[in-house]
């Protein structure tokens, strides 16, 4: 995955307002633990278990949580080939058909292992993360078949994830409706969204709905793969057009410096990912921590 210096220049424009900035959000988190706290001793006082133990039970979650960017978009949009470029090595399934059935998070650690998860077990299985694309990958003989597993981990010295920043790779929207569930419902816990996008035809009906049904509270960063398949006169104008359909969708040009149109090499990830565009790491690590 490898960005054209023609299009780099948004990457230099500072982005205006960190709205779901590490700091801003972890401010955001305090308040809202001091919020559920006060609503714990109200609930208390009046008699009302219920609503005090949901508070208390909200209060635990947000105090434990760490900093989720989710990366997500339609089927073969580029989801894991992304996520392995972050990582250096295909740790993720990619094909040319469906490949990823289940959530897996990666999280920071100097010993690279895998964690794979079943619903009411305690203790998750380990496997050597070059096992773990057999485990978690989609059975196209089988496609509608559930996974065993209700997520995997990853645990990598990826310097993006120190500071209990979690990365997310999601299955494609728009394939089936099971995996389609289990993206959504995984959306709510996110902090922040890399939306994957095929740079030959961005944003379709389908994207637009996401978008504005699912992400306007978001500033995403928005990444459009392929950018290689398109010929080199033509390319300014793909980009131009496809920062005017999100523009036109969110009313106004809340993104500036969140636009990336990278290339993406075709033959199923069979060899080691390319380096993902350091300028897009350094500007995802400084959204997420801009202290750094």
């Amino acid at each position: 995955m490898n960005i054209n210096d023609s299009v780099s220049r948004d990457s230099t424009a500072d982005h205006q307002g960190e709205g779901a900035s590490y700091t801003t959000a972890g401010r955001q988190r305090q308040q809202l633990v001091e919020l559920c706290r006060r609503v714990e001793t109200v609930a208390q006082q009046i008699g009302d278990q219920g609503s005090g133990e949901s508070a208390g039970a909200l209060r635990e979650r947000v105090e434990n949580d760490a900093f989720h960017v989710m990366v997500v978009g339609d089927m073969k949009r580029g989801k894991s080939t992304f996520v392995n470029a972050l990582l250096g090595e295909q740790v993720l399934p990619v094909k040319a058909t469906p490949a990823t059935a289940v959530i897996t998070e990666v999280r920071y650690g100097e010993a690279p292992v895998a964690l794979l998860w079943r619903e009411g077990e305690a203790e998750p299985k380990e496997i050597h993360p070059r096992d773990l694309i057999r485990e978690i990958i989609i059975d196209n003989e089988n496609p509608d078949m559930p996974s065993p597993y209700s997520k995997a981990e990853v645990i990598w010295p990826l310097p993006l994830c120190r500071n209990g920043v979690v990365l997310i790779d999601s299955p494609g929207r728009n394939e089936n409706q099971i995996r389609d569930d289990i993206t959504l419902d995984y959306l709510k816990e996110a902090d922040a969204v890399v939306f994957m996008q095929h740079a030959i035809a961005p944003m379709s009906l389908s994207e637009q709905q996401f978008l504005n049904v699912y992400l306007d509270a978001y500033d995403p960063f928005f990444v459009f793969t392929y950018f290689d398949a398109i010929d080199a006169e033509e390319r300014d104008a793909v980009i131009k057009s496809a920062r005017k359909r999100i523009t036109d969708i969110r009313t106004e040009d809340r993104d500036e410096g969140h636009f990336f149109f990278v290339d993406d090499r075709v033959g199923g990830g069979v060899a080691p990912p390319p380096p993902t565009p350091p300028d897009m790491r350094a500007r995802i690590r400084r959204f997420v921590k801009p202290s750094d």
